[in-house]
């Protein structure tokens, strides 16, 4: 066999296990015991907090016990915490959410301008305990402000840890709406999860962002940070606390765990499942954070592009260098290729555009047909292995085509060259709809550039040590990202992040090749060898278990009791259900009259309940609309839902309990009220368009299944576990507001 061969499959083995094993490269940092920010106190500080870890959802009795003993930790620092009471409300998505939240805050300093905020919140989801979610940041929050009064900083800086987080970010509107703390902030660090594990990621800042990655230093290991992951996360419907902050037009630096997020908004959210180098790497990146915001800020800032180097360091450039950079090093680039004597001009250009259509296109529709045949809608957490390896296969048979097609007798640096040219293309094309992804092809193009005037003057050997450089740059750079990209969107999503590994080979196997070789028999080695692993792997994702205790199933269980109907157990699930539940009821598919979707459905016992009562009015018909106002009784509803039906038009104003509240333009279809202040509350709407006489759907949650459900709890197996707002008792019934209910 070839010496070509040979080393091009060293390369492809090289590069798949780089691949596959990437995760190894985001590793939270090992806890440094003699580091100010003591990791062993604040997790026993978090354990006292959360006591038995129930769940504590907002305006509940668990969450008051929560609060109060996030109050004696305060005051055991010595500090003096504050408790503002509100009933807040957030309308946006169609919906209009409210809670009654209790905001706890303490100043590090004393109340003045420019303060820092350091911010996380103390509730949970129905489901779980929140011990990652957010009790790391609360843990974090506590311990830095422990060091902050012994190492004090020039700035004041006010805790903040906010209630009604995950009931719509409400703690967060009350405070930028109605705090007189507000307007004295500067700058907010916001610690957050997403998860139970995994290096801290600093995913958000503000704009403009010259002064918030300022805080990218640290003294245990910088949080994966680039300018692109924080641009696509403005383009997902993903929130935290900041965005409300935001309004405030301070800086901001928002840090998030995300590994582990098979355990996020479930039961196992606790502390036995948290990773402690979470804690320390959010509470020593919080800490720098923190510091970092500390001073004047400057009268002019600019927006900067950015990335982190596998943690040891960040490269920080004005956003207006980057596009320009990558078109010098992609023009110069595309110069040397040409100027590069020896033949295959041709084959040198087309070689990158087959890779990644090849490649780039199996990893998709492989991804895609194997999401089709699987019934499971979360398949690949259990055995990432599976579908990861299959990406990784895929495209590098697109590779291995690319090199074994086109590249013989094809001067290698001459190829080499025209790959970054078309990484060029990508990079300033890619950056038109996201700038700060120039971070990623700025700095090796500038390189490459160099490297191209060197190969220009005859000094190759020179040249291909910076093609060495600029090739490990893209890669780590790309692969860092491309773990932490599947962490967060998921495993069944990543295909795209498999062009990752296939720019890594395209600016580094060139440099396996010689090309004074001729081809020979065993050039079919590799593309014949790529398939089979993909053919191995291909099959292995579609037959591995989807699901395992570490990467459950979600399942939660309703039992039903809509009004004049026979009350009934319901499954949400587009998978057979587990044999242990089917062998307590006979389940079949149907749908409820008050909840959309298709379920399994048995019948159940009647639902122990204390009766959901509701009076209505409707006001006369003015100018196209009218109002309608709600008089609800429900003594034992943890949540209350009003959902106006499609025909029905949108509510355009809402109050509760007499006093109007903001709402979207665009009008809203559902509300959604949370916790005992909603158990005796008076809602009024204005609703604008639709039928004469509106439809609506009242519905009551009370969390948990009480007695009765004891047995299907204990026959749920390992793999399945609730999620989000948990197992629910659900009451109520549709009605139609007319005169006659007046």
């Amino acid at each position: 066999m070839s010496r070509n061969v040979v080393l091009a499959c060293l390369g492809v083995v090289a590069l798949s296990l780089f691949y596959v094993f990437k995760t190894v490269l985001i590793e939270p940092p090992t806890i440094n015991p003699s580091h100010e920010f003591q990791t062993d106190r604040a997790f026993a500080r978090l354990e006292r907090i959360l006591g038995d870890e129930a769940p504590h959802p907002v305006d509940s009795d668990a969450n008051d016990a929560v609060r109060e003993r996030l109050i004696d930790e305060i005051e055991a620092l010595g500090f003096a915490p504050e408790i503002r009471d509100d009933f807040a409300c957030v309308s946006r998505w169609a919906r209009f959410d409210c809670a009654r939240v209790q905001n706890v805050m303490f100043w590090v300093g004393e109340p003045r301008a420019n303060a820092i905020l350091l911010a996380s919140h103390y509730d949970s989801v129905p489901a779980g305990p929140g011990a990652s979610d957010d009790g790391a940041g609360v843990a974090a929050s506590l311990e830095i402000a422990a060091v902050l009064k012994d190492n004090p900083i020039e700035q004041s800086v006010l805790v903040l840890i906010t209630d009604g987080e995950e009931a719509g970010l409400l703690g967060a509107r009350s405070f930028v709406d109605t705090d007189p703390y507000a307007p004295l902030i500067g700058a907010v660090v916001n610690l957050e999860a997403r998860g139970v594990e995994g290096p801290v990621s600093m995913f958000q800042t503000g704009r403009p962002n010259g002064r918030d990655i300022a805080v990218l230093k640290s003294d245990a290991m910088l949080p994966v940070a680039n300018s692109v992951t924080a641009d696509i996360y403005e383009l997902m419907p993903n929130d935290t606390d900041a965005s409300f902050f935001l309004e405030l037009d301070i800086d901001l630096a928002n840090y998030a765990f995300v590994n582990g997020d098979a355990f996020y908004h479930t039961p196992e959210d606790k502390l036995a499942n948290m990773d402690k180098r979470s804690l320390f790497h959010t509470g020593a990146s919080g800490l720098a954070a923190v510091r970092a915001f500390d001073g004047t800020k400057p009268e002019v800032e600019g927006n900067w592009i950015y990335t982190d180097y596998l943690g040891l360091f960040s490269l920080q450039l004005p956003s207006v260098f980057g596009v320009p950079l990558i078109l010098l090093g992609g023009v110069l680039a595309g110069f040397a290729a040409v100027r590069i004597g020896g033949g295959g001009i041709v084959r040198a250009i087309v070689s990158a555009p087959l890779a990644i259509l090849l490649g780039g296109g199996l990893a998709v529709v492989c991804g895609i047909a194997i999401g089709a045949l699987r019934p499971e809608a979360s398949f690949a957490g259990a055995n990432p292995w599976a579908l990861t390896g299959l990406h990784g296969s895929a495209v590098m048979l697109g590779l291995a085509f690319s090199f074994w097609l086109l590249w013989p007798r094809v001067d290698p640096l001459r190829v080499l060259f025209m790959h970054w040219a078309w990484l060029a293309i990508l990079g300033v094309t890619g950056s038109v709809f996201l700038p700060g992804m120039a971070i990623l092809f700025c700095v090796p193009l500038a390189i490459v550039g160099i490297a191209a005037v060197l190969t220009i003057f005859r000094q190759d050997t020179f040249a291909k040590v910076l093609l060495w450089i600029a090739g490990v740059l893209l890669l780590l750079t790309h692969v860092r990202m491309s773990a932490f990209g599947e962490s967060a969107l998921g495993l069944e999503n990543s295909a795209a992040f498999a062009l990752l590994l296939l720019f890594g080979g395209l600016v580094t196997l060139p440099l396996l090749v010689h090309g004074d070789e001729k081809p020979i028999r065993g050039r079919w080695f590799v593309p014949v060898g790529t398939a089979g692993l993909m053919l191995v792997f291909g099959i292995a994702a579609l037959v591995v278990p989807a699901y395992s205790p570490m990467s459950p199933r979600y399942l939660p269980i309703l039992h039903v009791q809509e009004d004049g109907n026979q009350p009934v157990w319901a499954i949400r699930t587009s998978e057979d259900l587990p044999a242990g539940l089917q062998d307590i009821a006979d389940f079949r598919m149907g749908e409820l009259s008050l909840l959309s979707g298709r379920r399994f459905i048995a019948e159940a016992p009647e639902l122990q309940t204390s009766g959901l009562e509701v009076e209505t009015e409707l006001g006369p018909k003015e100018d196209g609309s009218r109002k309608v106002a709600f008089n609800v009784t429900a003594p034992d509803v943890d949540e209350l839902m009003i959902l106006l039906d499609g025909p029905s038009g949108k509510m355009t104003s809402i109050s509760v309990n007499g006093a109007l509240r903001n709402i979207a333009p665009e009008g809203v279809s559902t509300i959604q009220c949370r916790g005992r202040s909603c158990r005796d509350i008076g809602i009024g709407v204005q609703l604008t368009g639709g039928s004469e006489e509106p439809t609506f759907r009242i519905i009551g949650l009370q969390h948990g299944l009480g007695d009765a459900g004891i047995e299907f709890l204990a026959a749920r197996p390992a793999d399945s576990l609730t999620v989000q707002s948990g197992d629910m008792r659900v009451t109520g019934f549709k009605m139609t507001v007319s005169a006659e209910n007046e």
